[in-house]
């Protein structure tokens, strides 16, 4: 489908929005990397506290076992955020890549 001028709705909306879609990307990028830095410290901090145990950890006090359970919770947590970041970058390049394909090509 295309107009008289030969272009098709998705070439109108991106000439028309250009300005928008480059912000809301640039917006976008900022926060995900923001998230993802956060993320990556509190995953190191994580993985270094559970190498590092505090005190005697050879006595069975609820203490220990709470702090385990809370770096194991800080461990996983963060390690997901910091995947999900990849997999919405990664997404994104894939769908982008293939809507050109799809309405620019065919």
């Amino acid at each position: 489908m295309t107009n008289s001028k030969g272009l098709t709705p998705v070439h109108i909306y991106e000439a028309t929005h250009k300005r928008y879609l480059n912000e809301a990307n640039e917006k976008g990028k900022g926060i995900a990397n923001s998230g993802m830095v956060v993320a990556t410290l509190i995953a190191t901090i994580a993985f270094a506290a559970a190498l590092t145990v505090p005190g005697d950890h050879k006595t069975n006090n609820a203490g220990f076992i709470v702090f385990m359970l809370a770096n194991a919770v800080a461990l996983f947590t963060s390690s997901a955020s910091i995947i999900s970041f990849f997999s919405v970058f990664f997404h994104q390049q894939s769908m982008k890549q293939n809507f050109k394909t799809q309405y620019f090509y065919a």
